[in-house]
């Protein structure tokens, strides 16, 4: 079975859309669990959620949704 070769070349719109990067997780003891009104781990959800918005979107841009 062959493969369109187009396929494996990206294009040029490819290279100026690149997928959005998933945040990177707080370490495991970055939380000092006292309550801080800007906790690491709500940001890190905040940033996540973002993510994954941008991600679903950068889907529907290339056809992948």
């Amino acid at each position: 079975m062959q493969q369109d070769p187009q396929a494996q070349v990206p294009s040029a719109a490819d290279a100026n859309d690149p997928m959005p990067q998933a945040p990177a997780s707080p370490e495991p003891d970055a939380c000092c669990h006292s309550g801080c009104t800007y906790c690491v781990d709500d940001l890190y959800q905040d940033e996540l959620d973002s993510y994954r918005a941008a991600l679903k979107a950068w889907r529907a841009r290339h056809g992948l949704a």
